[in-house]
């Protein structure tokens, strides 16, 4: 039986900080992306000629998708704007995560960054898409 202290070298072993050059697009993994934001693989395509970098998480495939970034000055196309100052955007966030803690190592990524950086807050840009289920 594995310890934890095994499972969690094993996890971070599968988090890599890799440029958007370097990721597949074409990955089964971002479809769900590019059909709900029509405009994803242009702005993928932007972020990996300007040389950006996000966080990929593997086990058997992609299984989450991180990029965040820092901005500074006024935030003024969100509500409410935010003022002057460091801000954390979280841009992209995709998780396949079922019975795993992905979700908290992506969170304290965030937080890492957000300290390294003297960052004033932590935003998040969403897009909201409502899937009705049906029985």
């Amino acid at each position: 039986m594995p310890t934890m202290c095994n499972e969690a070298d094993q996890s971070m072993k599968n988090l890599s900080y890799e440029l958007f050059k370097d990721i597949d697009l074409s990955n089964k993994f971002f479809d769900s992306l590019r059909q709900e934001y029509s405009e994803f693989s242009v702005w993928f395509r932007k972020k990996a000629e300007a040389g950006e970098k996000a966080y990929l998480f593997h086990q058997q495939g992609i299984k989450g998708f991180l990029y965040i970034k820092l901005e500074e000055g006024v935030v003024d196309d969100v509500v409410p704007p935010i003022p002057n100052g460091k801000h954390i955007k979280i841009g992209t966030l995709k998780l396949h995560a079922h019975g795993t803690r992905l979700g908290q190592r992506f969170v304290k990524k965030i937080f890492d960054r957000a300290l390294a950086s003297n960052a004033d807050d932590v935003y998040v840009n969403h897009h909201l898409q409502y899937h009705r289920r049906t029985n």
